[in-house]
């Protein structure tokens, strides 16, 4: 998830180079419901955790 514009630059050619280098390139996505629906979740499906 990128949501600067600045950043999204650098990510898109980060993914140029793994495209042209024959790699599958990242999802860049802009926001986090966005990310969300790419990966075919919903925010209920995360739950805290607790780490001692």
């Amino acid at each position: 998830m990128v949501p600067q514009d600045d950043l999204k630059l650098l990510t898109g050619l980060y993914a140029a180079y793994q495209t042209a280098k024959g790699w599958r390139p990242p999802t860049i996505v802009a926001t986090l419901d966005e990310a969300f629906v790419r990966l075919g979740v919903a925010q209920a499906d995360f739950h805290p955790i607790v780490i001692d």
